[in-house]
């Protein structure tokens, strides 16, 4: 049984809102570009919304990490080769390769998160009992928001929940607060953009411009809170 704070279920409900508003712009786009984009942005929001009601065990890890590279990767290259290719949610007027260099940071945010909840389960499990991990048998990963631990398959939860984001070694804190930082710019840059061009046409790649900047703010806002919720 899984037991969460209503704060894990409500942020996972709010990406669930807002995979489904990518799923809107993924069938109103025009071109593979602006489809892969949405699509790379569903997936962010899925995973978003498995991880702090403690499903993440159920996409494999391998998998996980693959995704998102090839969506870090694919964001690179149209950086450097399509800058001003239009690539939703986001895009509009001001589509260009520092937008698609953000896309590539929330791409390795994505993985960088796993490798976070990985690190907590680890080294709490670590440190209650001395043994490593592996002999335990343990597959789960903890979720956000004050959930307690959720074991794969054929696990025996025992003891206290692992240890939080602050618990972890210096370097992993450091990396985090970085992305953390690059959210917050982000935000602003949107808040900026809104209070600009609230209602400007714009060039869109599948929804309108209003929704696209919605949608590129309140994924950063909530790509950022989330390492404070796994603190």
């Amino acid at each position: 049984m899984i037991i969460a704070s209503g704060l894990a279920w409500t942020f996972a409900t709010c990406f669930a809102v807002l995979a489904i508003v990518g799923l809107i712009g993924l069938a109103r786009s025009h071109g593979w570009v602006a489809r892969v984009s949405y699509a790379a942005h569903i997936l962010m929001c899925a995973g978003m919304v498995l991880m702090p009601v403690g499903w993440l065990p159920v996409v494999p890890t391998a998998l996980w990490v693959a995704l998102f590279t090839l969506a870090g990767l694919w964001y690179a290259w149209l950086a450097l080769f399509r800058p001003h290719a239009a690539a939703g949610p986001g895009s509009g007027p001001h589509s260009g390769p520092l937008l698609h260099c953000y896309h590539v940071v929330m791409a390795v945010a994505m993985i960088w998160m796993r490798v976070l909840m990985a690190m907590m389960s680890t080294d709490g499990l670590s440190r209650m009992s001395g043994v490593p991990v592996g002999m335990h048998g343990m597959t789960g990963v903890r979720g956000m928001g004050g959930m307690a631990d959720v074991p794969g398959p054929g696990a025996v939860s025992t003891g206290p929940a692992p240890t939080a984001l602050w618990g972890l070694p210096p370097s992993a804190i450091v990396v985090s607060l970085v992305f953390v930082a690059a959210f917050a710019a982000a935000v602003i840059w949107f808040v900026v953009r809104l209070l600009a061009e609230p209602a400007r046409p714009g060039r869109t790649s599948g929804l309108p411009h209003l929704v696209e900047l919605l949608l590129g703010l309140a994924m950063a806002a909530g790509m950022g809170a989330s390492f404070f919720l796994m603190a």
